[in-house]
């Protein structure tokens, strides 16, 4: 497990909760997608079950982590893992006895596709868990799962790590100029992950600035037609699509208030032109648009009425 970037405070409480014994049976993990809120989880994870409680990467049970083979660890990452039947199956493995004598973990990504009835199911796990069970939730809006999961968990808020913070990580890790690096957090807007993905194969920053000068140049033309170019309406992609969308819809907000964050020499020189043609409200308006389509296309909504709904308010 490679060394974390930021997240320090939450990192700290965690380990001081193992070592004054102070565990909760449920957490909340939020913050913006992309900061690795994941490598946090599969730390704390790994700290509860080493045989020393510090992961020392030695033990059996670090071993077994660390190759995703631990039998007493559950980790649920796709989307379609939160149906309710699997949720009852959860419970179940809950209920199994501890292969190592220590604790049961389920961590659940994207908790913000459980739907009421999928709450509905894991909730008696909360209000009466299992002695040394504890369920992890990880997503990217506080508001994204059901109050009546998010108030009988602990909560830990994320934030993006600094930028100094980012760029002395990726010092320790890649030989690279002053100059890259800052472009490479510019184009992430500080998500530690695409940072990362920049950083080990710089090959895909000109193919990510070209998307997004493609979108921003689309914005830019007044042919209605040409917007609906921007999407392709499979699953992944179509998610893909509105992560890219979003992400010049940030930009724009940013030229738009001429923030000191913005660097207009690295995009397309239309950004400028195009944020002119839109008020903060509108910008803020797609934004929440594009993010609560994203979440309704990963719950199976129809892809291209979710998308149309945003092209009309382009």
């Amino acid at each position: 497990m490679a060394d974390i970037i930021g997240h320090k405070k939450n990192i700290e409480f965690l380990k001081k909760s193992i070592q004054n014994k102070k565990i909760s049976h449920a957490y909340f993990f939020y913050g913006p997608s992309h900061i690795e809120k994941s490598s946090v989880v599969e730390l704390f994870s790994s700290m509860l079950l080493c045989e020393n409680k510090s992961f020392c990467k030695k033990c059996k049970n670090c071993k077994h982590v660390l190759n995703g083979s631990h039998p007493d660890l559950l980790w649920l990452k796709e989307p379609e893992e939160m149906k309710i039947d699997r949720l009852r199956k959860v419970v179940k493995f809950f209920n199994l006895s501890s292969f190592s004598d220590s604790y049961k973990i389920v961590i659940i990504e994207n908790a913000h596709n459980l739907n009421i009835s999928s709450a509905n199911s894991i909730l008696k796990f909360l209000e009466e868990p299992p002695v040394e069970t504890i369920i992890i939730f990880i997503s990217n809006s506080f508001y994204d799962i059901p109050a009546t999961v998010r108030s009988r968990c602990q909560v830990l808020r994320f934030s993006s790590p600094s930028k100094e913070e980012i760029k002395n990580g990726l010092k320790k890790t890649f030989k690279l100029k002053e100059k890259a690096i800052d472009e490479m957090i510019y184009l992430a807007m500080n998500r530690l992950r695409i940072v990362n993905e920049f950083a080990a194969n710089p090959a895909t920053i000109n193919i990510f600035k070209n998307k997004i000068n493609k979108i921003i140049n689309f914005l830019d033309s007044n042919k209605r037609e040409n917007k609906y170019q921007l999407f392709n309406y499979s699953s992944k992609t179509a998610i893909d699509d509105l992560n890219n969308l979003l992400i010049v819809i940030r930009f724009l907000i940013l030229s738009k208030l001429n923030n000191s964050l913005i660097n207009e020499s690295i995009l397309s020189n239309n950004l400028k032109k195009v944020s002119a043609k839109y008020t903060i409200k509108k910008l803020t308006t797609i934004l929440d648009l594009i993010i609560r389509t994203r979440s309704w296309i990963e719950g199976n909504t129809n892809k291209k009425l979710a998308i149309a709904n945003i092209l009309i308010n382009l």
